[in-house]
């Protein structure tokens, strides 16, 4: 955990962020008032292209920056960390491609960009390279769980073949 390491570094660490569905909005907000109050460093997930100018005036103003945006994502801090997701569809691949038929996949991402569209391209590319698995839909729920059911269904209903879904 980052506040147990920083405590035990003796740094002094804060933490904010959304509770319930992510909020770039007021994450933009919330690094844009650790830059007026000169803090030593933020590290962030980026969930929009917002972020790119924020974090490069927090690097411009002696900031530390760092993101949690994973492999196959945009590292825009001067360090990048994080869940490789290009890794993790080809192992949702895998494990699919064992299966027996074929199997008609749903993504469900967060947005076209950004995380959501570095998870869904290493499932299709991973998919493309076996004989059985296809994507045959992805359906966007911007971070908001409360629309993901709604999403789940649209898609269900459009593509009744689609026999797994699948979410980063």
């Amino acid at each position: 955990c980052l506040a147990a390491r920083a405590k035990g570094l003796g740094i002094p660490e804060t933490e904010t962020g959304p509770v319930g569905p992510l909020n770039a909005t007021v994450m933009i907000q919330e690094i844009q008032q650790g830059i007026a109050n000169k803090v030593g460093a933020i590290i962030t997930f980026p969930a929009s292209q917002g972020f790119v100018p924020l974090l490069s005036q927090a690097r411009k103003a002696g900031i530390i920056t760092g993101t949690m945006y994973g492999g196959g994502g945009s590292a825009l801090g001067q360090f990048n960390t994080g869940t490789d997701w290009t890794a993790l569809g080809k192992s949702f691949v895998a494990a699919l491609a064992g299966r027996p038929g074929p199997q008609h996949m749903a993504l469900l991402v967060q947005a076209p960009t950004g995380v959501g569209k570095a998870f869904a391209d290493g499932v299709k590319v991973a998919a493309a390279a076996t004989k059985n698995v296809t994507v045959d839909a992805v359906g966007y729920t911007n971070d908001d769980p409360t629309t993901a059911l709604q999403v789940a269904t649209d898609i269900l209903t459009a593509h009744p073949e689609v026999n797994v879904v699948a979410s980063d």
